[in-house]
């Protein structure tokens, strides 16, 4: 024992996830930071691992820790996996307050600080506001600004990808629903709920 060092659990942490021992190894990390809090990147491997397989109210809460503690190691990306990863871990049926402004707070750090946001990220707060709402009979709008400004920075893509097309469809659904309960305007409902038809003609 007085020859183990903190960077042996961080090896032998690294070695388990490669090997498929995904908890084994993430608590074998952890083990490390006891050890020496000051390698900090191991937060965001932590993290990342987290991400990878899916567990994502673990993950959510892992980059929170990194972005607290990782320093200049931190990235924008970060802050847009913790803000997704707190939004997949929600149950949309019973959504958590509280998870839902975590993952807002992430999203809307990119949006300040970054010169020309991505279409992802608004895309996503978009989502995160809609699951805010709750009822779409009882619409608030919450989500309303962010599918508009996604709807306008997509307007700039000649061919969206499939996952920009899925983004706009939600979009344009969304706003046939606020037009239609909110507004009770349904020339403007039927608007934008032909442009969501268009994009998915298929859907019933």
């Amino acid at each position: 024992p007085k020859r183990v060092i903190p960077r042996d659990y961080l090896y032998l942490g690294r070695l388990q996830i490669a090997s498929g021992q995904d908890s084994v190894g993430i608590a074998t990390l952890r083990k490390a930071l006891t050890l020496d809090s000051s390698a900090t990147d191991v937060y965001g491997e932590i993290a990342n691992t987290l991400w990878s397989k899916r567990k994502y109210g673990q993950a959510g809460d892992a980059y929170a820790v990194f972005i607290e503690k990782g320093g200049r190691q931190v990235t924008l990306n970060d802050y847009l996996k913790e803000g997704i990863s707190y939004y997949f871990s929600v149950n949309p049926n019973k959504p958590d307050t509280t998870v839902l402004n975590k993952a807002d707070s992430a999203l809307s750090y990119i949006q300040h600080k970054a010169s020309t946001p991505p279409p992802i990220v608004i895309l996503y707060r978009a989502r995160v506001n809609d699951l805010k709402d709750g009822d779409r009979n009882n619409i608030k709008g919450l989500a309303k600004p962010y599918y508009e400004q996604f709807i306008t920075a997509m307007s700039a893509k000649a061919t969206p990808s499939d996952d920009e097309k899925r983004g706009l469809i939600d979009a344009y659904d969304y706003l046939g629903s606020y037009y239609e309960f909110k507004e009770k305007d349904q020339a403007k409902a039927a608007e934008n709920y032909t442009k969501a038809k268009e994009l998915d003609p298929t859907n019933k």
